[in-house]
Formats: structure tokens, sequence, C-alpha cells
């Protein structure tokens, strides 16, 4: 399942991901409940935040939304899917998740990118360690396909 944030009217909406297409996961789920009255679906929250903190029973939800979506997407439900979904072309994808309150990350080709860098340098790497872990400010996140904004005074600035 391939899961995004997207802006759309300048508003953050999750999607799930079909081939070419984008939808839009809550009017999927409120044009699903309609054409299922009463099955007892689960009534969740949107943000990816709030479905990777929900686990299985939310993704296995995700899945029968996928499930519709795709059954229908030729089908008589073809217009109001229609109105659901985005060409993935056209998509602003946003960072998955707005607001993270940390950023950790580990480096796995540190020692290859402290090496570079000695390289670039002119001088001897210092350590053999491979693994380094470092932490991002959240005001680093930027979208797919979304400029990355240098400091006026960077020459070089890693990615």
């Amino acid at each position: 399942m391939k899961l995004g944030t997207i802006r759309v009217n300048n508003e953050r909406c999750s999607v799930f991901c079909i081939e070419d297409r984008c939808y839009d996961i809550a009017r999927v789920q409120t044009l699903s409940r309609r054409q299922h009255a009463g099955d007892g679906s689960l009534e969740v929250s949107w943000p990816l935040r709030r479905i990777i903190e929900g686990g299985a029973l939310v993704l296995d939800h995700l899945r029968r939304l996928e499930e519709f979506a795709a059954a229908n997407a030729t089908g008589p439900l073809k217009g109001e899917l229609a109105t659901c979904s985005y060409a993935l072309a056209d998509c602003a994808f946003e960072p998955p998740i707005s607001d993270p309150s940390k950023i950790w990350c580990m480096g796995a080709n540190y020692y290859n990118h402290r090496k570079e860098m000695a390289e670039r340098q002119n001088r001897k790497i210092e350590s053999t360690i491979t693994l380094q872990g470092f932490i991002k400010a959240p005001s680093s996140l930027t979208g797919a396909r979304s400029p990355i904004l240098y400091a006026p005074e960077s020459k070089h600035t890693d990615h």
C-alpha cells in the first residue's frame, strides 16, 4: 500500500495511490459507506500519523478501501470515484507527517560520506565508525519534488 499526503485546494489530504491515481482516503470512505450502509466500518481520523498509530486494524480498513476503489474504478461508481482521486503526476506531495517533534536518523553509509568529505579537504579520515546517528529539525522536511531551501551563505549541503 502506498500512502501519502498531498495538498488539494490549500488543504492537506491523506491519500492511497493505485497505479497513476491518488485517492482521498476520507472521500473514498464516505463513498464506501454510502454503498455499504451499516457495515460497521471504522471511523478514523486520516492524517498519516493517526493511520500509523492505528496499527493493523486501521491498515486492514485502508486495504478494504483500496480494494473498493480498485474494484469500482471502471464500474458504475467510476464518475464518483473520479471526484475522489487525482492524477499522480499532478499531486503536490507534502511531508507525510507535518508536525514531528523530532527526527532521528541513522547514516548507514556515514563512513563513505566522511571518507568523501575528507578526500575533498585533502585530509585523512579520523575514524572507522560506519554508523552515525544524527537529528534533523522538523522544519527541514519538504515534500517530494519540492525545492530544497539552502541558507544563502551555504556552499555545500548534503541531502
